[in-house]
C-alpha cells in the first residue's frame, strides 16, 4: 500500500505543481508579449499541460480508489472525492470557456474557474492530510 500512496502523492504533486507553473507561465507570457502573440502561446501551453494533468488525474483516481478500498470510505474521504470531481469538472469548464476569447463574460468565467481550481486543489491537499491523520 506504500507504493499506492506514493503514486497518489506523485499525482497530486504533478497536478498542483503544474497548476502553479502554468499560472506563472501565463502571467509571464501576457506581461511579456503582445496579446495577439500571447494567446496562441498560452493555448499551446494549456494543451501541453492538459496531457500531463490528464495523466495525473488518472493516477490520482486509480490510486485514490485503491487507497479507499483498503482503508474504507470515511465521511471526510467522501467529501474529498466530491471536491476532486468538482475540480475535474471545473477544469473542463475552464478549458471550454478559455477558448472563447471573444466573449468578456466567458473570459471572466474562465478566470473565476481558474481561481476556484487552484483554491480547491489546495483544499484537496489539506483534506488528504486530514484523511491520512
Amino acid at each position: 500500500m506504500d507504493v499506492v500512496l506514493l503514486l497518489h502523492l506523485l499525482g497530486a504533486a504533478v497536478w498542483l505543481g503544474g497548476l502553479l507553473m502554468l499560472g506563472v507561465g501565463v502571467l509571464v507570457i501576457f506581461r511579456t508579449l503582445p496579446r495577439e502573440q500571447a494567446r496562441p502561446l498560452v493555448a499551446r501551453l494549456g494543451r501541453a499541460f492538459a496531457v500531463v494533468a490528464g495523466g495525473a488525474w488518472l493516477l490520482l483516481g486509480a490510486s485514490g480508489l485503491a487507497l479507499a478500498a483498503a482503508r474504507g470510505w470515511s465521511q471526510l474521504l467522501v467529501w474529498k472525492t466530491a471536491l476532486a470531481v468538482l475540480v475535474v469538472l471545473a477544469s473542463a469548464g475552464h478549458v471550454v470557456t478559455g477558448r472563447r476569447t471573444g466573449s468578456r463574460p466567458l473570459i471572466a468565467t474562465s478566470r473565476a474557474l481558474a481561481a476556484f481550481i487552484l483554491a480547491a486543489s489546495v483544499a484537496l491537499f489539506y483534506l488528504g492530510i486530514r484523511v491520512a491523520a
